[in-house]
C-alpha cells in the first residue's frame, strides 16, 4: 500500500489492475464521499474518476484505453473507450478523455 494522501481518512486499498472499470467507479465514490464530508447537507455533488492507458514513451504493450466514471446520490455512470495505437498523440488521446470526464458528469 501506498502512503496515504493526506486528505483521505480511510486506506486506500492498491487495485488489482489500476487501468480498470472497477478503478474508475472506485475512484469517482471516494471522490463523492469526500465532497459529501467537506459540504452542506443538500449540495449537488458528483465525484468523479478517471483511469488511462494512453500513449507513452516507451510505447506500451497493451491496448490505449481509458475509463471514466461519475458517481452521484442519483448512482453511478461508467464510460470506456478503447483508442486504435498510433493514430494519435498523447496530447491528442488525453483530449479524448478529457470530453469524456465533461460527458459522463451529465
Amino acid at each position: 500500500m501506498r502512503d496515504q494522501p493526506p486528505c483521505c481518512d480511510r486506506p486506500l486499498q492498491e487495485p488489482d489492475q489500476y487501468c480498470s472499470p472497477e478503478t474508475a467507479l472506485s475512484l469517482a465514490k471516494a471522490g463523492y464521499q469526500r465532497a459529501a464530508a467537506l459540504t452542506n447537507f443538500g449540495t449537488h455533488i458528483v465525484g468523479l474518476g478517471a483511469t488511462c492507458a494512453l500513449a507513452s514513451e516507451p510505447p506500451k504493450r497493451g491496448n490505449h484505453r481509458a475509463y471514466v466514471a461519475a458517481h452521484s446520490s442519483s448512482g453511478a455512470r461508467l464510460l470506456s473507450i478503447k483508442l486504435a495505437k498510433g493514430s494519435r498523440s498523447r496530447w491528442g488521446e488525453e483530449q479524448l478523455v478529457g470530453q469524456l470526464l465533461v460527458e459522463v458528469r451529465g
